[in-house]
């Protein structure tokens, strides 16, 4: 039983492998949520499955029943950048005793290879966040929901929808570029919020600021009072504001890698020309 559970594992361990780099510390990203997935009991199973077991390996760790129908496997930890649908998919083959997927160019090469944007529809450019792996992090879980996945690490990767890259990003420095196709239509979330905070003691100071940072990332700000209120396209971010005692601002676009907390903190620093 032992020789089954080790296969798994490192089965398991070459998927890791080939998603993340160099086999980061286990669990430095696999804590927190539990998966339960549940799925038929292949007609041709392994004849080297037990009737349950668990399994350890490269930050993915868990246990499995096989019942008459089904096989239950519990996923405890994994990394965040593996998507539960890849880890899912593998597990499934390894059932049937199919070998896991290889990883596919240009992936298989070295992370620290550099990459060369070009041939997407929209390229941004914007400045490191501090919460890097956070902030991945919550790329990877939206590109999920969306039926992809993120194949990558903090300095570069890939936005895999379909089974085709249909986006990129690399960070160089201080640095973040992303690139990205829209005909997808998912990199682009068009959900409206809104958020307010106290009106700068000198407006007009405030709106040249504004005016000058966008202006600076190639976006426009229009209207016909911009002391009153305007509206802004810039970086993938589309919105609009009111001044009264105070600045009312409206979002209606915004990127998907760029959390609504992101954008409020970056419209505000635009205004106080933090």
């Amino acid at each position: 039983m032992k020789k089954q559970i080790l296969s798994i594992a490192l089965t398991l361990a070459l998927l890791a492998s080939a998603v993340m780099t160099a086999a980061a510390q286990e669990n430095e990203y696999g804590r927190g949520r539990e998966y339960i997935l549940t799925f038929d009991k292949p007609r041709n199973m392994s004849q080297t499955i037990q009737p349950e077991g668990s399994f350890r390996g490269d930050g993915i760790a868990g246990s499995y029943i096989v019942t008459e129908r089904e096989i239950i496997v519990t996923i405890t930890e994994k990394p965040a950048l593996v998507p539960i649908s890849l880890i899912e998919e593998e597990l499934k083959k390894l059932f049937e005793g199919i070998p896991a997927t290889p990883p596919t160019a240009p992936m298989s090469a070295p992370l620290s290879s550099p990459i060369i944007i070009t041939n997407f529809d929209v390229t941004y450019t914007y400045g490191k966040p501090d919460d890097l792996a956070e902030a991945i992090q919550d790329v990877s879980e939206y590109l999920e929901e969306q039926g992809g996945y993120l194949w990558g690490n903090e300095q570069r990767g890939e936005f895999i929808i379909g089974g085709r890259t249909e986006g990129i990003y690399r960070v160089t420095g201080d640095t973040v570029t992303v690139s990205f196709n829209a005909g997808p239509g998912i990199f682009i979330i068009k959900e409206e919020f809104s958020f307010h905070f106290d009106k700068p003691r000198n407006i007009s100071e405030a709106v040249r600021k504004v005016s000058e940072e966008i202006r600076k990332n190639n976006g426009t700000l229009t209207g016909n009072n911009l002391e009153q209120q305007g509206s802004f396209s810039v970086k993938g971010v589309v919105g609009s504001y009111i001044v009264t005692n105070r600045v009312d601002v409206t979002i209606t676009e915004r990127p998907f890698y760029a959390s609504k907390d992101r954008v409020e903190r970056e419209v505000i620093e635009w205004f106080k020309g933090m």
